[in-house]
């Protein structure tokens, strides 16, 4: 196989495993930043301000997160239809992860209430950019993960073969004589 083929074949395998890293660091940042904000009003009491990040929103965003780096560092390990079959898995549990991320900001002013524990008083929610970010982050990952199944071959090292010696060395164990000495 001439290098410039191996490397063409090779451009899948990367492109994936670079996105799947990527996407994976970009929803775990994501997860640790502030999602909801609101503010909390009770008839005789102070306001309060209660930010949540994406961990307390939903947990779904820093365990598939962790789920993406991990899959990217065993996809490494692993080869052949056992690569394949882990980066299907993979992207399926990705799949599921968006669907949680993507609901997770629904009934924002409830959590807030949760979070300040009251019943009733919110007056202002604001959603951040961050569960957008944190959405798009596992798309990103997804589609690595799908290029990784999709892949035919994967970057992988190989053991360096000993350096041949001089012919009549190899010549004398073929005939079974100590070339040592």
């Amino acid at each position: 196989m001439s290098e410039t083929n191996l490397s063409a074949r090779l451009v899948a395998p990367v492109t994936g495993l670079a996105l799947l890293s990527v996407g994976s660091i970009g929803l775990l940042v994501s997860a640790g930043r502030a999602w909801i904000s609101g503010t909390v009003t009770e008839p005789g009491s102070p306001v309060i301000h209660v930010p949540l990040s994406g961990h307390a929103v939903t947990g779904a965003a820093t365990a598939f997160g962790l789920l993406g780096l991990a899959g990217a560092a065993t996809t490494l390990l692993v080869h052949g239809w056992a690569r394949r079959v882990l980066a299907a898995v993979l992207t399926a549990g990705l799949i599921a992860g968006s669907a949680l991320v993507a609901a997770a900001t629904r009934n924002a002013d409830a959590k807030v209430r949760e979070a300040a524990g009251v019943a009733t008083g919110v007056t202002h929610v604001t959603i951040s950019v961050w569960p957008a970010v944190a959405f798009g982050a596992i798309v990103l990952a997804t589609v690595g993960a799908a290029q990784l199944a999709l892949a035919r071959t994967t970057p992988q090292r190989k053991a360096a073969a000993p350096a041949a010696g001089p012919p009549d060395l190899w010549s004398a164990i073929e005939r079974g004589d100590d070339p040592t000495g």
